[in-house]
């Protein structure tokens, strides 16, 4: 086997120079390596790897693996990179797909941005605003067509295709979420609200309420099992929320997905608050 020492290769404009079947074009202030016979035009990017890019007529975007770019054509501030990233991206812009077959079905979506082996492969063909971060990020929900979901962690995912603006932090198997305050912050400013009023539910509502501990069982195999734990059954808070005509309000079961009902605990204790006021006053009212 011979070896030959190549210095310097500077192509000029709409050139090309092969190197042992490597195709090395600097054209529209573009870096492409290659082996396609008819390079992509486009301008500003960098393109590297086998079909990467290879109809890719949009600019300033950075392609780098097999088939990253694909069938791209007009997309445009996009980086993609491993293989079968954003491979059938045409028109979307401003996505970013870092690893394999990452972003892979996108076809006209935008300002997605998936990073991981396989995160947001399952994204619609217009999907727009996702942010997917793990290994297989949002892939056990098919065809997700809802816009401006986070999901953060390996094989997180949205509870349905369709939800809109919702955040996911690990899979159904993580078992503590850990951080150094005991609560998270959310706007509360007076300025910010109307119609401002008592609570109406307390003592009687807190009542009917029913605490249980459980063994966690999940349908899902690779959900939690043989866990013991404590807490309420989505149903139980529904059937109550629905009795006292409070689930708009209360919005302490979130069913976005009917076949996995989820609970918000956090949102009883206002209603805690005012039972134990119900409660003291009560208590007042035998010590006279």
């Amino acid at each position: 086997m011979s070896t030959i020492n190549v210095d310097i290769v500077n192509p000029e404009t709409g050139t090309m120079v092969e190197v042992n079947g490597l195709n090395i074009k600097k054209a529209n202030d573009t870096v492409y390596l290659g082996n396609s016979v008819s390079p992509p035009s486009a301008a500003d990017s960098v393109i590297i790897g086998q079909l990467a890019g290879l109809t890719l007529t949009g600019s300033n975007n950075v392609a780098i693996g097999k088939f990253a770019m694909y069938l791209s054509t007009t997309a445009s501030t996009t980086v993609a990179i491993g293989g079968g990233a954003g491979q059938s991206l045409t028109t979307g812009t401003g996505n970013t797909f870092i690893g394999g077959t990452s972003g892979t079905n996108v076809t006209t979506g935008g300002a997605n941005t998936c990073v991981g082996q396989q995160a947001g492969s399952t994204l619609s063909a217009n999907a727009f605003t996702n942010t997917f971060i793990g290994g297989n990020a949002g892939t056990n929900v098919l065809n997700i067509t809802g816009q401006g979901n986070m999901c953060l962690g390996h094989a997180s995912a949205p509870s349905s295709a369709s939800v809109n603006h919702e955040i996911t932090l690990g899979s159904s198997s993580i078992a503590a979420l850990r951080c150094a305050v005991t609560s998270i912050t959310s706007l509360s400013d007076a300025r910010d609200k109307k119609d401002v009023a008592p609570i109406e539910l307390g003592l009687d509502f807190v009542k009917e309420l029913n605490p249980v501990k459980f063994v966690w069982d999940e349908r899902d195999e690779n959900g939690k099992h043989n866990v013991v734990d404590s807490g309420f059954i989505a149903q139980d808070l529904k059937a109550l929320e629905d009795k006292y005509n409070a689930a708009e309000v209360l919005k302490l079961v979130y069913d976005e997905n009917p076949e996995k009902l989820e609970a918000s605990y956090g949102r009883l204790v206002p209603v805690l608050v005012q039972a134990i006021k119900d409660l003291a006053a009560k208590v007042e009212q035998l010590e006279k």
